[in-house]
């Protein structure tokens, strides 16, 4: 056989093998959030386990009064830590099980979103924030994990 010839569906597997070592590698670094999540909640280590709580705010509209800002405590460290660690690991298996499917960049959207949402329940400082967080839950759960919705298995 001619080196120059190829099989027909040569072409084509390649395509799907380059397709599939980008999501990996996308993948990985959709996990770097994560990890910066959980070494920020890591350097607040030394001080919460002296006893204090650390409170963080940003004058987000200052015109109107409005800041956004965050409480840390042991309980809420232990639940960032959790949650930006299993989200981690789950996006770097995800990036391995998913590599080559076609939705693979809006899954990994929606699993970010549903993990910063989780981490957003973790540390408020009052309890309005806590109705946006709450539907960011809802809404990233929802799109994560009913992804199949154009299988006419997953719609019975």
């Amino acid at each position: 056989m001619n080196t120059n010839e190829r099989s027909p569906g040569s072409a084509e597997a390649a395509t799907t093998q380059n397709r599939a070592a980008s999501h990996r590698l996308f993948g990985l670094l959709a996990a770097l959030p994560a990890v910066i999540a959980a070494a920020i909640l890591l350097y607040f280590l030394p001080a919460i386990a002296g006893g204090e709580a650390v409170r963080v705010a940003y004058a987000w509209v200052p015109s109107l009064g409005i800041s956004l800002s965050f409480y840390l405590d042991g309980l809420s460290l232990v639940f960032g830590v959790l949650i930006t660690g299993i989200g981690a690991i789950v996006l770097v298996y995800c990036s391995s099980y998913l590599a080559g499917h076609p939705h693979f960049g809006r899954f990994l959207l929606y699993l970010l979103l549903f993990m910063f949402s989780m981490l957003g329940l973790s540390f408020p400082p009052k309890t309005g924030p806590l109705f946006l967080e709450a539907e960011g839950g809802c809404d990233g759960s929802e799109t994560t994990f009913g992804r199949g919705y154009t299988e006419a298995s997953a719609r019975d």
